[in-house]
């Protein structure tokens, strides 16, 4: 889909984005990066620096925090982020059972979206480590995409015909520390996530997840539910033709796995960073996804 030139001028304007500004705050941010105490490396290209500055306006001392919390969040969870072979091969098999994919259409306000389906899940292969190792690995194929840094993320979760036991796989402390990341250290911004027909043993976790979300993500959280519910609310380019959509699943998610081939190269070269931690280890140890130290750099 081609967005019109006056789509893209005022979803830049309300980032308050222009090129003099694109370009020197590029710059400010990898200067940042040189001189910061704990960074040794990271990935420097434009479009990865870009998400950090869209996602808070161009506001770079917040920016920087949610880098920070970026990183050190990856650090700390390094099973959700890793790349191996053996890693990839889970997560396409993962992927290939309906699980979660990222949607190749754009909702009703240019935003791109992501399907979740919990009770496709085969508990007896997968773990609650790989559904997490899933979602982080396709939110950063979205992330390297500047249409969705320009106009954000949607997702629906679609919980029709879960079990108790698809459910309650997710300890709460993971859920919490998921959605720190969310409050802290995620650098898209989510317009608007759909719950579809979640039964009533669900509503325990989900208030939890609801409650440990910032209030004005949490007001972009809607239960619906059916699929017809679901097609009010997103269009019909972004669900699968089972849901009512246009596309067949397998296609969509066959489309998704040849965008994340094709991006993984850059994947890789995000993944390939490294923190110089001796002065942060206590809050490594505390468990705390927040801001390495308060940091004064000229």
């Amino acid at each position: 889909m081609q967005f019109s030139p006056e789509t893209i001028r005022k979803a830049k304007e309300e980032l308050r984005e222009n090129e003099d500004k694109k370009k020197h705050s590029l710059q400010q941010f990898k200067e940042w990066i040189k001189v910061h105490p704990f960074i040794k490396k990271c990935c420097t290209d434009d479009v990865f620096l870009l998400a950090f500055l869209r996602v808070k306006k161009y506001w770079n001392d917040e920016a920087f925090k949610v880098f920070e919390n970026y990183l050190l969040f990856r650090y700390k969870n390094k099973k959700w982020f890793d790349l191996s072979d053996e890693k990839l091969e889970r997560y396409r098999e993962l992927t290939r059972s309906g699980y979660l994919y990222n949607s190749v259409g754009r909702n009703y306000n240019k935003s791109s979206y992501m399907m979740c389906n919990m009770s496709k899940v085969d508990l007896n292969k997968f773990g609650v480590d790989e559904l997490f190792h899933c979602y982080f690995t396709n939110t950063i194929l979205m992330l390297i995409d500047e249409k969705t840094q320009v106009n954000g993320l949607g997702g629906a979760a679609n919980l029709k015909n879960v079990t108790m036991r698809q459910v309650a796989i997710y300890p709460v402390g993971q859920v919490i520390n998921f959605t720190k990341y969310l409050t802290n250290a995620n650098p898209l911004r989510f317009v608007s996530i759909e719950i579809i027909g979640a039964p009533s043993f669900a509503n325990q976790i989900l208030n939890i997840f609801k409650m440990a979300l910032p209030e004005k993500l949490r007001q972009r959280v809607h239960a619906i539910g059916n699929y017809e519910e679901l097609q009010q609310a997103v269009s019909k380019e972004c669900i699968p033709k089972e849901m009512g959509g246009e596309v067949p699943e397998e296609e969509l998610i066959e489309r998704h796995l040849k965008n994340f081939e094709k991006n993984l190269p850059m994947l890789r070269k995000i993944a390939d960073f490294e923190l110089i931690l001796e002065n942060i280890d206590e809050e490594i140890r505390a468990e705390n996804v927040g801001s390495f130290r308060k940091l004064t750099i000229d």
